[in-house]
């Protein structure tokens, strides 16, 4: 597919807060919308909310490093199975130290698979980090990576604005022989205006420590309002410089709930385009 075809179909990330649900509805049928969490009962408290409601596909974000024991996980995948979830995203989480006996997202899909649950699930996903992880050096992400690569069934970056490091990145795991396709995570059309007030909604630590793992984050929306075209434009170059454009399946867009502001890019940018 071609840049334009992959911004079409793209996913968006937002956080389960009730004041996004009333924007839900401007959203096209279909979209897959992944929900961001630093709690659990948050987020299976907004997909109770949202169950039936949209034609949208919801996929949850779950850290491993949060769940506190084997119950809360199988009740939280019961959970997700009965709201017809069929798509989950599992990484390790940015916690320092677990709550349980998980520390990160290979023993969730260990016990998954053991216990029978991940034939519930049409879709797995975990994380990629093309700058890096943040705690683990390239070698023993990729030596987990292989590891999580016959449960998962596509492999997701963490944000980066550098489309130098993406395709860099997406060369080396090939050559480890991960072959899972790939979804590229981008900055929505974000205003810091709806931003900011939103952070507020996090404890001071958390919003602190999100940041800290983000410094460009941070650059980008000091400078009002960010639009991603500049860097889907270097994204598709770099992708073809490397010849990585047919290991892209889509594309995910964090919007910080700005959706009239991403929605409003997305039209623009699709029919300038």
């Amino acid at each position: 597919m071609n840049l334009q075809e992959l911004v079409k179909i793209s996913r968006i990330e937002i956080l389960p807060f009730k004041s996004v649900i009333q924007k839900l509805n401007i959203i096209p049928e279909r979209t897959s919308i992944q929900i961001a969490t630093h709690n659990l009962s948050k987020t299976l408290d907004f997909l109770s909310m949202v169950h039936g409601r949209f034609n949208l596909n919801f996929i949850p974000h779950l850290p491993a490093r949060l769940f506190n024991n084997e119950y809360q996980l199988l009740q939280t995948l019961d959970s997700l199975a009965e709201m017809q979830v069929r798509d989950i995203f599992v990484i390790g989480g940015d916690e320092k130290s677990p709550k349980g006996p998980y520390s990160n997202s290979f023993n969730i899909f260990e016990r998954m698979h053991k216990l029978g649950y991940t034939s519930l699930f049409k879709e797995i996903g975990t994380g990629i980090y093309p700058s890096g992880h943040p705690f683990l050096s390239d070698k023993v992400t990729f030596e987990a990576l292989k590891l999580k690569h016959q449960f998962v069934t596509y492999l997701e970056c963490n944000l980066d604005f550098n489309p130098r490091n993406i395709s860099n990145y997406i060369s080396k795991i090939r050559k480890e022989g991960i072959d899972k396709p790939v979804i590229v995570s981008a900055l929505g059309a974000v205003d810091k205006k709806n931003l900011f007030p939103l952070l507020k909604e996090f404890s001071p630590r958390k919003t602190i420590r999100y940041l800290a793992l983000h410094p460009l984050l941070l650059l980008n929306l000091t400078r009002g309002r960010y639009t991603p075209d500049k860097f889907l434009e270097s994204l598709d170059d770099n992708l073809a410089k490397d010849n990585n454009v047919e290991q892209i399946r889509g594309l995910i867009f964090s919007t910080f709930n700005s959706l009239e502001s991403h929605y409003k890019w997305m039209h623009k940018y699709l029919n300038t385009n």
